[in-house]
């Protein structure tokens, strides 16, 4: 029992979930108590092995894999009379006669010439996890692969070998049995190996889940991070939430470990001195001007117009997201004009916030984009506030509509900072096409990086925080 337990909890981890060694040793603890009936081996392990309720839908089916019913051969229905008696046009105890006959002549064919007769055959699931020991199926990582092995397996169990030797056998019933007799007996046989077929199929899709539990799930994920932001849906969107308000803690934790690095300071002669009287005058203690530090500045200048429409909602559940997680930081939405975001992200939730930043409750989204008026308007009223310890990350697109760039702003604001960074939704060779303006600024950035899918955020957010 340990070593299933143990088993499981590599099941569960695998998954993700968070299983200690502590919390086996309580498992083993409960099931001792608990006994051996389903329900309560469920409880007990329920209770001592998951403590997020977020993860109790995955335990339950991870549960259900693992301890469920693992002989394959009890999933396989037995063969229906009333299709035999259709068939071969006979009446049910001819039908009865016709099969038990065929099973007789199959008992020397191993547990699959039973199975496929309709007889019980127990000892198939030892032979079944036998073969799938010798083909390998630990090795199996993707669904891919799953029907190359269950073709493996079957070779292995010997189906097409007792297949032939079955069709053989139901030749040998003539006399006996009528052409059409045989042919209902070749076709029900031929729906039982079906199921098998799909019994071992089902068999080594379980195993791949016991294996890579967490496949399905991180296939997911890798799609939803490929998908373009422009093309998310409002349901994809929701999906994404989660992944960057962890993207934006992992930002704000690797700046702030960043900056808790002390600097050694100024020596203080005074302190030094003072300290050294015990000494006799030797200054075996050096003493440094310790200045406290303030955290790092983070402004943030978001693109809410129509040209980036389909991605501003993202752009804007991130600025959402790093505002919570930033001490000391000011958000800002333009289009022509500027507005600032900070105090409406903080009163209101997340949802309605951007609702009705999109909507127009610091700067109207519907005039046409001008960059250059926006950063020009930035500057008069908050350049004060940019110092060097200040990053500027700015998210749009930099189209201008053919409105002067301005560029030489955006100069004078990287002089005062300590860096600025963009992220444009286009790649590099859309830039300075059209209305686009980026090849004027890119030369004041310290970064320009493209950020058009899940993927990119993170390459960018390993860019910025690195």
């Amino acid at each position: 029992m340990l070593t299933a337990l143990l088993d499981f909890a590599g099941l569960l981890r695998r998954a993700g979930l968070p299983v200690s060694t502590g919390e086996v040793l309580d498992a083993t603890a409960a099931l001792d108590a608990a006994g051996v009936e389903r329900a309560a081996v469920r409880a007990a392990l329920r209770a001592t092995l998951v403590k997020r309720a977020g993860d109790l839908a995955t335990f339950d089916d991870l549960f259900e894999l693992y301890w469920g019913a693992a002989d394959p051969a009890a999933a396989i229905a037995p063969p229906s009379l009333g299709a035999l008696m259709t068939a071969a046009g006979v009446d049910e105890a001819r039908a009865r006669a016709l099969l038990a006959e065929l099973q007789a002549r199959a008992a020397g064919l191993g547990p699959l010439g039973r199975l496929a007769t309709g007889a019980a055959a127990p000892e198939l699931g030892p032979e079944l996890r036998a073969a799938a020991a010798r083909v390998g199926l630990e090795r199996i990582e993707s669904p891919l692969q799953a029907g190359a092995f269950s073709f493996r397996i079957l070779d292995a169990l010997g189906v097409r070998e007792m297949e032939a030797a079955l069709g053989a056998l139901i030749g040998l019933m003539s006399p006996g049995a009528s052409i059409g007799e045989a042919a209902a007996l070749r076709e029900l046989v031929g729906g039982q190996i079906g199921r098998l077929r799909q019994a071992v199929r089902r068999f080594v899709d379980d195993e791949l889940r016991r294996q890579r539990p967490d496949h399905a799930q991180r296939l997911a994920e890798a799609a939803l991070a490929e998908q373009p932001l422009a093309r998310l849906t409002p349901r994809e969107i929701e999906q994404l939430e989660a992944e960057v308000d962890r993207l934006a803690r992992r930002l704000a934790r690797r700046v702030r470990r960043r900056e808790r690095r002390p600097r050694r300071g100024r020596l203080d002669l005074r302190r030094t001195l003072r300290t050294a009287l015990g000494t006799s005058g030797v200054p075996f203690q050096v003493r440094f001007h310790r200045r406290p530090r303030r955290p790092p500045r983070l402004v943030v200048l978001c693109d809410i117009s129509d040209s980036v429409r389909a991605v501003a909602g993202f752009f804007l559940h991130l600025v959402y997201a790093l505002q919570k997680r930033w001490e000391r930081i000011q958000t800002f939405a333009f289009v022509a004009d500027v507005g600032e975001l900070t105090e409406l992200f903080a009163r209101a939730e997340k949802g309605r916030a951007i609702e009705l930043a999109l909507g127009g409750a610091v700067v109207s989204p519907w005039t046409n984009s001008d960059y250059g008026r926006a950063l020009d308007r930035f500057h008069a009223r908050w350049a004060g506030r940019i110092g060097s310890r200040t990053t500027v990350l700015i998210l749009g697109d930099a189209r201008t509509n053919f409105q002067p760039p301005r560029a030489a702003v955006l100069g004078d604001l990287r002089r005062r900072a300590h860096r600025v960074l963009w992220l444009n939704p286009e790649p590099p060779a859309a830039w300075g096409w059209g209305d686009s303006a980026m090849a004027a600024y890119a030369p004041h950035c310290d970064r320009v990086l493209t950020v058009w899918n899940l993927a990119s955020l993170r390459a960018a957010v390993e860019e910025i925080a690195g």
